[in-house]
């Protein structure tokens, strides 16, 4: 028999999760959860003397009959998980206490680590996908495509890649000593590196032809502003006479980076609005100091979502500059993260947002002022349209 406090962990986590976090962010006495809808009584009520004797009887089961190892904190985790898949809203989520640090180091695009990101791994490989500029990694010699075998003597294989961030970030001297295989050589090498707060590079610039500056951004994050106003800083010292913000393949981010981003860009006014299941509406503007004095497009495409159309929405309802490229993603709803007592969290879609106009573009997108297709011919068009306003 395993042990019998195996029940604690499924009762106390259906009861936790609707009574203390979600009664706490409602204000609810009663056993509610409000969940994302049009109708103010649009509520989820559980039972809870119901799922309470179910549970005893589903850990009955497991503990008489199951044969494998039994992780507690993981299944008490899944039946939070499980609650909030409940909702069937693909942007809901429930973190563990883990899972929501990472989260809230991503979104702040500040972080404690080497400097790398993974992708396209399988449990048996782990990828570098890319190296930050200026990091302690890129001063190891690491690079983009390298597979890390081990870490601190650690065999990777068949590891998570949470659980490899954790090897890096859990390291007593901050000293990472990883072994490495570059497909490139075809060879293997050990290198050290060390841990340090990492800022996440989210703004890339440069000038082009004819003094256009460009200025991709690929997520709007904490960090994000700051990124982009010594974008700004440079290409105007340099002479800029037009500008074209790259916002493909940007899936979003934080609203109040891409209003704060917007109010450098545009004139007085509105340039977002969200309203709740309630009808509650709240404002985010932009006053009359705008820094831009020249012409500027803005490129999107069909993976252009959630924050990157509300910039690319204001833009072309503020008629400010060029929308070019393909039919935007079409996410118009906004989730809000809840923080638990226990250092948990849960996320929501709390609100639709719409653009200055009052357009709501959830599942319909952003439609460009000029259709581009070809991904090579967009940026070529841009450039185009920005010389033909400074001539």
């Amino acid at each position: 028999m395993k042990d019998n406090n195996y029940i604690k962990g499924f009762i106390a986590g259906v009861v936790t999760v609707v009574v203390i976090a979600l009664a706490a962010f409602l204000g609810f006495n009663a056993v509610k959860m409000v969940i994302y809808g049009t109708k103010s009584d649009n509520t989820l009520t559980i039972n809870t003397d119901r799922v309470s004797e179910k549970l005893k009887k589903i850990e009955e089961v497991i503990n008489s009959q199951f044969m494998g190892e039994i992780d507690n904190d993981l299944v008490e985790d899944y039946l939070y998980k499980g609650m909030i898949v409940g909702l069937n809203d693909r942007y809901a989520m429930y973190y563990n206490e883990d899972e929501y640090k990472r989260y809230q180091s991503e979104t702040k695009g500040v972080y404690s680590g080497i400097g790398i990101t993974f992708g396209g791994e399988t449990d048996d490989i782990k990828t570098i996908s890319g190296v930050f500029e200026g990091s302690p990694a890129e001063e190891a010699g690491i690079k983009a495509d390298d597979v890390i075998m081990s870490i601190n003597g650690v065999d990777v294989k068949g590891i998570s890649t949470s659980d490899v961030v954790k090897l890096i970030q859990t390291t007593d001297d901050k000293i990472v000593k990883l072994h490495i295989y570059r497909p490139s050589e075809d060879k293997y090498f050990d290198c050290e590196t060390r841990i340090e707060e990492v800022e996440t590079i989210t703004v890339h610039y440069e000038m082009l032809e004819s003094e256009i500056g460009y200025i991709n951004i690929s997520s709007f994050e904490g960090v994000t502003l700051k990124q982009f106003e010594e974008a700004m800083d440079y290409l105007e010292q340099n002479n800029m006479k037009g500008l074209i913000i790259d916002l493909r393949d940007n899936p979003g981010g934080l609203v109040t980076s891409v209003t704060k981003i917007a109010d450098e860009l545009l004139p007085e006014g509105v340039v977002v609005y969200t309203e709740d299941k309630y009808g509650n509406r709240k404002e985010y503007e932009s006053d009359a100091d705008s820094r831009l004095n020249v012409p500027f497009a803005v490129l999107v495409n069909e993976n252009s979502a959630s924050a990157a159309e509300i910039f690319a929405g204001a833009v072309k309802d503020f008629k400010a500059g060029t929308i070019i490229g393909t039919q935007t993603f079409g996410k118009g709803i906004v989730q809000n993260i809840v923080p638990l007592n226990d250092g948990s969290a849960v996320k929501l879609t709390v609100a639709n947002y719409f653009t200055p106009n009052g357009n709501n573009i959830h599942k319909i997108g952003i439609e460009p002022d000029i259709e581009v297709e070809n991904v090579e011919e967009q940026l070529n068009k841009a450039v185009e349209v920005i010389k033909e306003k400074i001539q």
